[in-house]
């Protein structure tokens, strides 16, 4: 497959996804996506906490909006560990769009955050986790950009 053809597929699926979780149009300038959380992580539970803060504190400024992607078991699971959370997400029904997006994007474990372009969904951070958690915490170098 043509990397023409893996950006545009990523696109239509950013664009899939924004549509079922209730946006229309895009209205960021990035994404910050997390995939494969979930309530029975622990490092997730504890690491969820500094994303509200980091969430509340920059979004608007920095024009990011999260998307929650559930690797829940359950959707009463994923219901009670979301409803903490402020941001967007891709509804617990959607369990063939998270699988399809794991491995487009080549997720490996739990937590991972990836920061996408809002424009063309390319992957312009793989470790976005550690940037919000240890390097860029105040956001001063966001957009953040994989080593």
């Amino acid at each position: 497959m043509s990397t023409s053809m893996i950006n545009n597929f990523k696109a239509k699926l950013l664009d899939f996804i924004l549509v079922h979780i209730g946006i229309y149009s895009i209205e960021s300038s990035f994404y910050i996506i997390e995939i494969d959380f979930c309530s029975r992580c622990p490092p997730c539970r504890g690491f969820t906490p500094m994303l509200i803060d980091f969430y509340k504190h920059h979004s608007k400024e920095k024009n990011f909006e999260f998307i929650f992607i559930s690797s829940d078991r359950d959707e009463r699971a994923f219901n009670e560990y979301y409803k903490e959370m402020p941001w967007l997400a891709l509804e617990y029904s959607e369990r063939k769009k998270k699988e399809e997006l794991a491995k487009l994007f080549q997720i490996t474990g739990i937590p991972t955050i990836l920061l996408l372009d809002g424009d063309s969904a390319n992957i312009i951070c793989t470790d976005a986790r550690d940037y919000i958690q240890h390097r860029d915490q105040r956001g001063e170098h966001f957009p953040w950009k994989s080593l």
